[in-house]
C-alpha cells in the first residue's frame, strides 16, 4: 500500500522557487498482484467497467469506495496487477 498527498505547484519562469499548496487530502494506492484464469479475469474486467467497487482494507479492517486505476492480464500466464486508489477524507479519520 502506498499513501500519498495531494499538493498543487506552480512554477513561474523566470522567477526565484515555486509555490507549493498541501490540499491536504491523501490518496490510499493498492496495487494487487497474483494469477488468475480467464473466466476470472473478465469477472474482475465487468467490474472494471462499471464504476466504483466496494474493497475490503486488508491494513484497517474496513470497507471502502475505490476506482481501478489501472488493470493489467497477461493471458499466456494469468499473471495480473491491478492499482486500486481510494481518496481519504482527512476529517472521516
Amino acid at each position: 500500500m502506498r499513501v500519498a498527498r495531494r499538493m498543487q505547484r506552480t512554477i513561474i519562469r523566470g522567477q526565484e522557487g515555486d509555490d507549493l499548496l498541501d490540499e491536504g487530502a491523501e490518496s490510499a494506492i493498492y496495487t494487487v498482484t497474483g494469477n488468475m484464469g480467464m473466466s476470472d479475469y473478465q469477472s474482475v474486467l465487468r467490474i472494471f467497467r462499471q464504476g466504483q467497487p466496494w474493497f475490503h482494507d486488508p491494513f484497517e479492517d474496513r470497507q471502502m469506495k475505490v476506482i481501478f486505476s489501472t488493470i493489467d492480464y497477461d493471458s499466456a500466464t494469468g499473471d495480473y496487477e491491478f492499482v486500486l486508489v481510494e481518496d481519504i477524507d482527512p476529517e472521516d479519520g
